[in-house]
């Protein structure tokens, strides 16, 4: 995990975007495995970086980020 801090560090020092989330305890590439539930509040975090980043129109599951429990 030092080199994902490290570089969320420095983008920041850049003045770049970046946002670094843990899921304490899960392997690299965790958020493939589809039935987990931290795999599905990664790729909701993931869209919607992209989204407000790249001026996108917010992902489909938006309607649902109020019902859940997502911690971001």
């Amino acid at each position: 995990m030092s080199t994902a801090a490290y570089t969320h560090s420095r983008l920041v020092d850049l003045g770049r975007a970046s946002d670094l989330h843990v899921w304490d305890g899960l392997g690299h590439a965790f958020h493939l495995t589809e039935t987990l539930p931290e795999s599905q509040q990664a790729l909701r975090v993931i869209a919607r970086f992209f989204s407000k980043h790249l001026e996108l129109p917010p992902p489909q599951f938006e309607a649902q980020h109020s019902r859940d429990a997502d911690g971001d």
